[in-house]
């Protein structure tokens, strides 16, 4: 009898305590999307320099939030390598789902400017979105106001997390050259609301 009590109580402690840290917020250590590196894909892939390639190759992305910034969620993505190019746009996306609602906040890069948004895939509405992006770096990222996400709630969780990159040209339609999807099949691991 005893044992089974001792059972029942390590198992809560376990479902109470361990299980909800794989949902906690992510960093560079512990990321929830993660990519193997030189898995771009694309017809063009073979013709492109690979310095091009490994300008949209995802490492990994997480996401996180501070005390004393509340208000606004934060993702940041490691790339293999950034270069930069007079004649290709790159898109950085990220994508979760909250709220039965389908998010995506985009960053498209050009060598005279970044462009960044954020939409809801349900209502089609986007609103600018603070991108994170030196352009030397090989870290791309967002600050997002959770007001434009839902406005979720600490405890709250993001689900169904990927990553997308791609490179190409054109305004309007644009034309794809290459692309990287993190993680190639499935999704990342959900992220919790913490602030």
């Amino acid at each position: 009898m005893k044992g089974k009590i001792l059972v029942c109580l390590v198992s809560m402690l376990f479902f109470t305590v361990v299980l909800p840290i794989n949902t906690l917020a992510g960093d560079e250590e512990n990321p929830e999307i993660k990519d193997v590196l030189g898995d771009v894909k694309g017809f063009f892939v073979k013709f492109l320099p690979p310095r091009l390639i490994q300008r949209i190759d995802i490492n990994y992305t997480w996401f996180y939030e501070t005390p004393d910034d509340p208000e606004n969620l934060k993702i940041i993505g490691k790339l293999d390598n950034v270069v930069h190019s007079l004649f290709f746009k790159t898109f950085y996306s990220v994508y979760w789902i909250y709220n039965d609602h389908r998010y995506v906040v985009t960053m498209v890069t050009r060598w005279y400017n970044v462009d960044c948004y954020v939409t809801d895939l349900e209502t089609d509405e986007s609103h600018m979105a603070i991108p994170l992006h030196d352009g030397d770096s090989d870290i791309f990222g967002f600050i997002i106001h959770k007001d434009l996400i839902g406005n979720p709630k600490p405890g709250d969780i993001l689900i169904d997390p990927w990553a997308s990159a791609k490179i190409g040209f054109g305004n309007g339609l644009i034309f794809n050259l290459a692309n990287d999807r993190a993680p190639d099949t499935g999704y990342g691991l959900d992220y919790t609301i913490q602030y």
